[in-house]
Parts: structure tokens; sequence; C-alpha cells
């Protein structure tokens, strides 16, 4: 009888151990939700990591990504990490991650294979493709959100029979409005009282950012050939607006530096990207003597204007004075 106990349990140790040797421990996947975006759009990378606990708990060593996540490609911002117990009896664990990322240049990236570690076990990902198009821009098409002057058709003609009684009706407002001046001089003579002098209005920040870049728009430098001039005046434009939109000294400070200072006044992620895009386009071209092509200079213009436009400050609103 002890003999067969005996055999019993040695099979069923041998059935149990096969099993569990046909069981992947640990597996990893990185998928895109879009493998072609446009310049400057959006997507997914989704991270799952797949992974079967012993009789200890597992240790995983989760990778961090940089904000440089490949050459060309730029991470915006990350979920958290999830954990879901997938199955019960098989002790089977799902960890998930997304990060939200872009790129700023047409072309083809590779997202390498990224590492995970579970235990004393590494698995790697599989690499993966990411392609950028430009965004078509058809210059034949007239600028729409700035309207030429209107030509005004000359009056007509004055009726010789009445030019005598528009002298007298003029006359009559010549001698009117003199005598309102000599009124008004008198009074103010007279109660000593100064007219106080209403300041011009001064544009805001953004209004003159905006005013420059659209006039840029018009005029076109960039297909005169100067485009260290046109790069440069664009750039000096941001960090104008960005000493006087954050109050800091934007125009003494390197690219790298004004974007790490943007990112520490928690400014919008999206919104220093496209900064850090045009400024580092402008660099190139001014200390690399780099030439851009006819696409990129219309793009950075276009990156700017949308940088302006969405870091406008919310002014809190004016009561009105009730009399």
């Amino acid at each position: 009888m002890n003999r067969i106990f005996s055999m019993l349990f040695v099979l069923s140790a041998l059935l149990f151990s096969s099993d569990v040797r046909g069981q992947v421990r640990v597996e990893a996947e990185a998928t895109l939700d879009k493998k072609e975006i446009k310049i400057g759009e959006q997507t997914k990378l989704n991270l799952k990591l797949l992974y079967r606990e012993g009789s200890q708990k597992s240790v995983v060593n989760w990778p961090v990504l940089k904000d440089s996540l490949a050459y060309g490609i730029e991470k915006i911002s990350g979920d958290s990490i999830k954990n879901n117990l997938v199955d019960r009896n098989s002790v089977l664990y799902e960890q998930t991650q997304a990060f939200t990322i872009t790129s700023f240049d047409s072309g083809v990236y590779q997202i390498p294979a990224i590492r995970f570690i579970v235990d004393q076990d590494t698995v790697y990902s599989q690499p993966l493709e990411l392609r950028v198009q430009t965004v078509p821009v058809d210059t034949t098409l007239p600028i729409k959100d700035i309207k030429t002057i209107a030509e005004v058709p000359p009056p007509p003609p004055l009726p010789p029979d009445y030019s005598l009684w528009y002298w007298i009706g003029g006359g009559l407002c010549v001698l009117t409005l003199l005598g309102f001046i000599i009124y008004r001089a008198f009074k103010k003579y007279k109660n000593r009282q100064q007219v106080p002098i209403v300041p011009a209005r001064v544009l805001l920040p953004h209004e003159q950012a905006l005013e420059a870049l659209q006039r840029m728009r018009v005029e076109r430098p960039w297909e005169k050939g100067d485009l260290k001039t046109y790069h440069t005046q664009l750039a000096e434009i941001l960090r104008e607006y960005v000493a006087l939109r954050w109050h800091v000294n934007a125009l003494e400070q390197t690219t790298y530096e004004l974007v790490h200072t943007l990112r520490r006044l928690k400014a919008d992620e999206s919104q220093v990207l496209y900064l850090q895009r045009v400024l580092r386009v402008a660099d190139m071209v001014k200390f690399a003597k780099e030439i851009p092509t006819k696409e990129e200079n219309e793009v950075s213009l276009n990156l700017a204007i949308q940088f302006v436009e969405r870091t406008i400050p919310i002014l809190p609103p004016v009561n009105p004075v009730v009399s």
C-alpha cells in the first residue's frame, strides 16, 4: 500500500513540475495607439508586464523613461503604474503604464526595446517603429486672418445750386466751434482745474508678441534667404514674451535653462515643447549654420504663434463702477 502511495506522489509531482515549466514566468509587451502621426501630433506608448509569483512576493523593477525617449521622440506625460491580478490560481499579475509621446521632425523613428526586471529575471519588450509625416502647407492660398486695405470710392460731386448754402453752413459750424473753444478756455481759466491726461493704452505682452509674429507671417522673411536673421528675431520675440509673461530672465538664459525654468514654474508641458522646438531650430541656424527647409521655417512660425496663444494669462474680471 505504501509503495502505491509513493508512486502516486511521484507521478503527481512530475506532472506539476512539467506544467510549471511549460508556463512562461515573465513576459513584456510594448504597443503604440497610432504608428503614424503628423508633426506635433500625440500618441500613446503602452507598456505591459505579465509575471507569475512564487511562494514569496516578487520585486518588480519598472523602467524609468527619460523625457527624450529616443532620437526625435519626446515624452510629454506618463500615467501611474496599474497592477492587476489576472489569474488567482496561477498567481498571474499584470502591470501596465501608458505614456503620451510626440515628435516635431518628420521621418521614421525607432523606439528601442525596454527592459523589465522581476526578481532575477530580465525581459525586453519588442522594438517599435513610429512614422512622422509633415503637415502639407498650400502657400498659393491667400492669408485669411489679415485683410487688405479696402478701397473707398470718392464722394459724389456736390450740386452747384447748393454750394452757397454749404459755405454758409460751414461758416456757422466754424463760428459755433470757435465759440465753444473760447467758452471752454474761459471756464478752465476760471476754475483752475487741470484736465487729466489719459495715457495711451499699452499693449499686453501676448498682444505685442502676436502682432510681431503676424507681421512675420505676412512678410515671410525666410523666403528672402536671410534665415539667420529670421530665426534670431523669432527667438527674441518668444524670449521677450516669456520674460514679461513669467517674470524670468529669459533673454540671458540658454534654451536648456529656459525650458528647465518653465517646467519648474509648472508651465504646460506641451507648450514648453513647442517653445523648445522653435528655440532649438534657431540655435542650430545661428551657431551650427544649419539651413532648415521651407516647411521647417513655416512650422517654427506656426508653433511660436500657438505657444503665445495657448499661454495667454487669464486676467481677473473688472468690476464695473456703479454710479
